[in-house]
Parts: C-alpha cells; sequence; structure tokens
C-alpha cells in the first residue's frame, strides 16, 4: 500500500491518501477520504498517523484479499455445495429469519463453516462434516478472526453464531435427505459471554458529569447521550431519528398507554421508531437520501414492528423540539428531499465523531470509559428496577425475549445488594467513631 500526499477540497491544506493494488480488477483502488473521515473523525494530516493507518489498512487489504481467495476456492472446487448453500440462504430468506439474521447466517456460512470444512479439512461430503466438529470448535477458539481486525479473536458469541448457522444448514440438508441423521455441533455455551456488571451501568452522578462535559464540547453530542441514556435506544436507531418520529400528545398504542398510565408515567411527547439507517455513511453523497431497513429482529418495516418511545425528561424534550425546529427550517427549504424521514434530528453527528467526543469526555474527567451501548443497558435496568414490568421494558426497549429481563432484573438486585451493604459499612463507621469520641471524652 501506498501513501500520497495531496491536496483536500478545496485547497486549503494537505491531506495523506492511501492506495493500494486489487487483483480482481488490475487496477489502483484509493481509499476515499469520505471512508478514512468516517472511520477516523477526521482526514489524516499528520505523517506519524499515516505510517500507523497505512499499517492498519494495508494488513486488513491483505486479509480480506486472502479471505476472498479462500472463498473462491472451494466456490470452484465444490459447486454442488455452492448451490446447496445458496439454497439454504433463500430458504432462511422466504420462510423463517429477518434480513438481519439471514444476513449473518450467510456471512457466518461462507466465511467460517464453509472456508473450515472445505478448504482446511478438504472434507466434500456433508455426512462426514460431523467427524470434525471437535476441530471445527477448537479452530473457532484458537484460529478464526475477525475481517475488519485480522489480529483480534472472534467473541464466543460470533463462535456459536458459526454453529448455530452450521446446525441450520445440517438440518436443511436432513430436510431434503441428503443426509440420512442430523448431528448437531455443540455450541460453547451463554455462561462464555460478556456478562452484565455493575460497571455496565452508568449512575446519575456520572451521566451528569460526563453530559456537561459533552456539552463544552458538542451541543449535539450532549443530546444524543441524554437522548441515549432516556431513551434505551440502540446508536444506530437514534441515529435515523428523523422529523417523522417525533410526536406531541399521548402515545397510539392503547396497550402503552394504559401500562403507562398503570406506573403512572408521565411524558411531554413520543418517539415513533419503527426503521434505522441501512448504510454507512448514513445519508447518500449524491441523492442525499437515508436509506433504511427494519429494527434488529424484523423482516419489514411497518407498524407491527415499530416501538413507541414516550419522552418523560422536561431537558430531553426541550432539546428533541429544538433539533426538530433547525431540521423543519430545512425541510421547508428542500435541502435534501421531499420526504421528512431524510432530514434526521441528529443530523451532524458521524459515528467516528460522537466515539471520540465520549472517549475525551471520560478522559477529561479521569473516569473509566463506558460505550455508547452501555447507556442501552443502563436504560433497561433503570425501567426494570422502576417498574419490574417484562411488557413494559420490551415494549420501550425491544427486547424479545424473557432471559433479557431477567439478565437486567438480576443486575439491578446486584446493584441493589451492593447499596445496602455501602450503607452498612457506611453507619458502621460512624458508629465507631462515634463510640471513639464518646471514649476521648471519658
Amino acid at each position: 500500500m501506498r501513501i500520497e500526499k495531496r491536496w483536500n477540497r478545496p485547497k486549503t491544506s494537505y491531506v495523506f491518501s492511501f492506495v493500494y493494488y486489487e487483483p480482481e480488477t488490475r487496477k489502483r483502488v484509493r481509499i476515499s477520504q469520505r471512508y478514512l473521515i468516517e472511520r477516523y473523525g477526521h482526514p489524516i494530516t499528520n505523517e506519524q498517523e499515516a505510517l500507523r493507518v497505512r499499517d492498519e489498512l494495508e494488513l486488513e487489504v491483505d486479509f480480506s484479499r486472502n479471505r476472498l481467495n479462500d472463498r473462491r476456492v472451494w466456490e470452484q472446487r465444490y459447486k454442488n455445495q455452492k448451490k446447496l448453500l445458496f439454497a439454504f440462504i433463500e430458504h432462511q430468506e422466504r420462510y423463517h429469519i429477518s434480513k438481519g439474521a439471514f444476513n449473518n447466517y450467510s456471512f457466518y456460512l461462507r466465511h467460517y463453516v464453509f472456508d473450515f470444512f472445505l478448504n482446511i479439512k478438504k472434507c466434500e461430503l456433508f455426512k462426514q462434516w460431523p467427524v470434525h466438529y471437535d476441530e471445527f470448535r477448537t479452530w473457532l477458539e484458537q484460529e478464526a478472526r475477525l475481517i475488519r481486525s485480522p489480529k483480534s479473536s472472534i467473541s464466543y458469541k460470533s463462535k456459536d453464531h458459526c454453529i448455530t448457522a452450521l446446525n441450520s444448514f445440517m438440518k436443511f440438508l436432513r430436510r431434503r435427505r441428503i443426509i440420512d441423521e442430523h448431528i448437531t455441533c455443540e455450541p460453547f455455551g451463554s455462561h462464555l459471554y460478556n456478562s452484565l456488571g455493575i460497571e455496565d451501568v452508568v449512575p446519575p452522578d456520572e451521566f451528569s458529569t460526563i453530559y456537561g462535559s459533552l456539552k463544552k464540547i458538542s451541543d449535539q453530542t450532549a443530546a444524543f447521550y441524554n437522548y441515549l441514556y432516556r431513551t434505551g435506544c440502540r446508536l444506530n436507531e437514534a441515529l435515523g431519528v428523523s422529523l417523522k418520529s417525533l410526536f406531541v400528545g399521548q402515545v397510539t398504542s392503547n396497550e402503552l398507554q394504559n401500562l403507562l398510565s398503570k406506573h403512572k408515567i408521565q411524558y411531554y411527547g413520543y418517539i415513533y421508531l419503527d426503521s434505522q439507517p441501512a448504510e454507512t455513511p448514513i445519508r447518500h453523497p449524491k441523492v442525499l437520501t437515508v436509506a433504511r431497513r427494519p429494527l434488529k429482529g424484523f423482516r419489514k418495516i411497518d407498524h407491527k414492528s415499530a416501538r413507541i418511545i414516550p419522552i418523560s425528561d422536561k431537558n430531553l424534550w426541550t432539546e428533541l423540539t429544538l433539533l426538530f425546529e433547525e431540521q423543519l427550517s430545512l425541510f421547508k427549504q428542500k435541502k435534501y428531499t421531499e420526504d421528512p424521514a431524510d432530514y434526521l434530528l441528529f443530523d451532524q453527528l458521524k459515528k467516528a465523531e460522537i466515539y471520540k467526543h465520549l472517549k475525551e469526555a471520560y478522559l477529561k474527567n479521569k473516569i473509566e470509559y463506558k460505550s455508547w451501548h452501555k447507556l442501552r443497558h443502563t436504560r433497561c435496568t433503570q425501567i426494570i428496577g422502576q417498574y419490574n414490568d417484562f411488557i413494559l421494558c420490551r415494549m420501550l426497549t425491544g427486547h424479545k425475549t424473557f432471559r433479557s429481563f431477567e439478565k437486567y432484573n438480576h443486575l439491578y438486585e446486584q446493584m441493589s445488594r451492593d447499596s445496602q451493604t455501602t450503607d452498612i459499612l457506611e453507619d458502621l463507621e460512624r458508629t465507631t467513631e462515634l463510640f471513639q469520641k464518646c471514649k476521648m471524652v471519658g
């Protein structure tokens, strides 16, 4: 990979650009400045940083190229297996799972399962695959690597995704009578996943401190931080909130309205969330539209898959209405398109930028860093702790399984026990101090 120093647009300063050779097209490919800014939060203008970025990108390009070559090897050599893989993916897409889950099945089967059994083990008979299950699990633990980060091993959750995809594929083959018996590969288990603890929850005093620091860095980043803390939305869902999302008045769902009344939850308005941005960058640079996809776990963008999130914090409601007014002004000028969904409330934010701002705020206050996603864990824990209502939590946060409810409920109980222990210790310390004073007076 070659580094080039070029003028940026408009010609005000120099930036570093990166070029590599693509053997498939036999052409030189230049990595766009837009991609570099999206990834690193700023253009590369420092020579030392340019060398570090080049080494990082070069490693990824070589790794991706090798992955592509490995996939081509088994696709060309094992054409019957390739046809069955495509038939399985088409079957899953048509009958069973959401688009996001279908993409995961396709990804893990192509890049991990078929690569191992066909390229590494060279086992073309599906009925012989169970013989190598133990070796497959060992390979996932010791050698499987992330696509974007070749030095990093995949997580145990991803390893189990690979095994789930493998088991589903083998079950499909059994139904097609291609194999006589469906033998499942044993997953590693959820006990090995990253479990939530008290350190993953943002307490109120920490929220106030970080929010105040973000206000000094960027008002919109601070508003975004407040929004995630109060709503529990996923990062991508929050970035897709638009003029079509914010409403004043009572929620339209009778079931949710009854739950809010039951728990005496007052609110100023609500967010109607039915989709999330589908691409990066979020807005298409030429046609200026925001491509959208269904929320996590759903196949379609419709009313059945939507979430309604009441806004009960006055400060957040004020911030959202100000952002709404800004985008409404742009909509009246027809800056982008004629669709209100293309006018995003947090339009100025870029993912790399907000990650940088959050790390800067934590570093400034000398607090251990907590990612944006920890705000979702915090909100889920708050809802369950305050209301102990699984249905309400499911409707507000989008969690579908009772397992999620139990996870956050245990976390809240742990926090409560630790708080009580702290109170007891503090009382004991005060009693001891009082006793010592009395003894000294005597």
